[in-house]
Protein backbone atom coordinates (compact mmCIF):
# COMPACT_ATOMS: atom_id res chain seq x y z
CA UNK A 1 0.00 0.00 0.00
CA UNK A 2 1.45 3.28 -1.12
CA UNK A 3 1.76 6.29 1.78
CA UNK A 4 -0.76 9.50 1.16
CA UNK A 5 0.78 12.52 -0.21
CA UNK A 6 1.87 15.49 1.71
CA UNK A 7 -1.41 17.04 0.64
CA UNK A 8 -3.76 14.84 1.75
CA UNK A 9 -1.97 14.01 5.23
CA UNK A 10 -2.60 17.75 5.95
CA UNK A 11 -6.13 17.31 5.17
CA UNK A 12 -6.40 14.47 7.31
CA UNK A 13 -5.19 16.05 10.14
CA UNK A 14 -7.41 18.75 9.88
CA UNK A 15 -10.72 16.83 9.34
CA UNK A 16 -9.04 14.99 12.77
CA UNK A 17 -8.42 18.09 14.45
CA UNK A 18 -11.77 19.37 12.75
CA UNK A 19 -9.66 22.88 12.99
CA UNK A 20 -9.11 25.07 9.95
CA UNK A 21 -6.70 28.35 11.25
CA UNK A 22 -9.36 29.70 14.13
CA UNK A 23 -12.66 27.93 12.13
CA UNK A 24 -13.90 24.72 14.40
CA UNK A 25 -15.34 22.56 12.05
CA UNK A 26 -19.05 21.29 13.47
CA UNK A 27 -20.52 19.26 11.08
CA UNK A 28 -19.62 18.06 7.72
CA UNK A 29 -22.45 18.88 5.24
CA UNK A 30 -21.18 17.26 1.64
CA UNK A 31 -18.65 15.87 -0.35
CA UNK A 32 -18.05 16.69 -4.03
CA UNK A 33 -16.06 15.84 -6.40
CA UNK A 34 -13.24 18.52 -5.61
CA UNK A 35 -14.11 19.11 -1.98
CA UNK A 36 -16.00 18.31 1.43
CA UNK A 37 -17.85 20.80 3.03
CA UNK A 38 -17.93 21.59 6.76
CA UNK A 39 -20.38 23.95 9.15
CA UNK A 40 -17.62 26.26 11.38
CA UNK A 41 -17.78 28.55 13.76
CA UNK A 42 -15.51 31.32 14.61
CA UNK A 43 -15.84 32.94 17.93
CA UNK A 44 -13.77 36.19 17.30
CA UNK A 45 -14.89 39.77 16.79
CA UNK A 46 -15.88 40.96 13.18
CA UNK A 47 -14.72 37.84 11.16
CA UNK A 48 -18.15 36.63 9.46
CA UNK A 49 -21.17 38.37 7.41
CA UNK A 50 -23.41 35.90 9.67
CA UNK A 51 -23.76 36.32 12.88
CA UNK A 52 -25.89 34.20 15.75
CA UNK A 53 -25.86 35.11 18.98
CA UNK A 54 -25.89 32.46 21.64
CA UNK A 55 -26.76 33.83 25.22
CA UNK A 56 -24.58 36.26 25.93
CA UNK A 57 -21.64 34.92 23.53
CA UNK A 58 -21.55 35.71 19.96
CA UNK A 59 -20.18 33.41 17.72
CA UNK A 60 -20.00 33.28 14.01
CA UNK A 61 -20.76 30.66 11.51
CA UNK A 62 -19.83 30.29 7.82
CA UNK A 63 -19.39 26.64 5.33
CA UNK A 64 -15.67 25.66 4.90
CA UNK A 65 -14.82 23.90 1.73
CA UNK A 66 -12.18 22.21 1.96
CA UNK A 67 -10.21 20.34 -1.39
CA UNK A 68 -9.72 16.82 -1.36
CA UNK A 69 -6.35 16.63 -2.62
CA UNK A 70 -5.56 13.84 -5.30
CA UNK A 71 -3.15 10.83 -5.31
CA UNK A 72 -0.30 10.88 -7.83
CA UNK A 73 -2.05 7.52 -8.31
CA UNK A 74 -5.13 8.49 -9.38
CA UNK A 75 -3.46 9.96 -12.55
CA UNK A 76 -2.06 8.20 -15.25
CA UNK A 77 0.88 11.45 -15.20
CA UNK A 78 4.78 10.91 -14.84
CA UNK A 79 5.56 11.99 -10.79
CA UNK A 80 8.03 14.47 -11.86
CA UNK A 81 4.66 16.11 -13.09
CA UNK A 82 2.48 15.93 -10.19
CA UNK A 83 3.25 18.70 -8.01
CA UNK A 84 2.33 21.09 -11.12
CA UNK A 85 -0.42 19.49 -11.65
CA UNK A 86 -1.41 19.50 -7.79
CA UNK A 87 -0.99 23.19 -8.01
CA UNK A 88 -3.21 23.66 -11.29
CA UNK A 89 -5.62 21.75 -9.54
CA UNK A 90 -5.73 24.14 -6.35
CA UNK A 91 -5.90 27.21 -8.82
CA UNK A 92 -8.95 25.66 -10.24
CA UNK A 93 -10.37 25.01 -6.85
CA UNK A 94 -9.28 28.39 -5.66
CA UNK A 95 -11.42 30.12 -8.51
CA UNK A 96 -14.45 27.75 -8.08
CA UNK A 97 -14.74 28.82 -4.30
CA UNK A 98 -14.30 32.48 -5.10
CA UNK A 99 -16.87 32.24 -7.83
CA UNK A 100 -20.74 32.98 -6.28
CA UNK A 101 -23.12 30.01 -6.86
CA UNK A 102 -25.50 32.60 -8.84
CA UNK A 103 -23.45 33.03 -11.31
Amino acid sequence: MEKPHSSQKALQEVIRSQRVGDWKLTENIGRGGQGTTFRALWSKENKSLTQIALGVETQHRAVVKLMIPPSPTDFPIPRAVFPQFLETQVKHFVQECAEPPWV
